[in-house]
């Protein structure tokens, strides 16, 4: 009976097993609030399914019920997220030299009172400050800005 039942269940929800628990994985990442919105189309599939006199247990129903309003609900949220994202347009991350001239003062301080070389600095803007960028780009960067000062000063 278990063998019969579960070759119907991949019938009717037309996945294999594995992405039957791919489903249920994403359900447990869900919060309380989607989980509810999920239980209450659950319903829904259930009583859908009971109506079209599916001669199997209600538990069979019900654990198929409850794969297809994952999916559903899964399905829509991702395509609201893609809408949303294509809305409001993809934000880029900060260049690497936006976050270097962020920084600028703290190069000067460490270039200049505390005598570090740039594959120096390099290594700590890595360490305590997670930003990983070579120390050539960090040099580019402060032969074009201390010739400015030159000029200017």
């Amino acid at each position: 009976m278990q063998n019969n039942n579960e070759a119907v269940v991949i019938r009717l929800l037309q996945m294999s097993e594995d992405q039957q628990k791919i489903v249920i994985r994403k359900f447990s990442k869900l919060s309380f609030e989607q989980k509810m919105q999920v239980f209450s189309n659950h319903g829904k599939n259930f009583y859908a399914l009971k109506q079209k006199k599916v001669e199997l247990e209600n538990a069979v129903l019900s654990y198929i019920a409850l794969i297809q309003a994952i999916s559903t609900y899964v399905h829509s949220e991702t395509e609201i997220i893609k809408i949303s994202k294509i809305k409001n347009g993809y934000k880029r991350s900060q260049s690497k030299s936006d976050k270097l001239i962020e920084r600028w003062s703290l190069i000067k301080e460490l270039k200049n009172d505390h005598k570090l070389s740039f594959r120096e600095i390099a290594a700590y803007l890595m360490k305590y400050h997670k930003i990983k960028i070579a120390h050539s780009t960090i040099y580019d960067t402060w032969k074009k800005l201390e010739k400015k000062d030159e000029k200017n000063g």
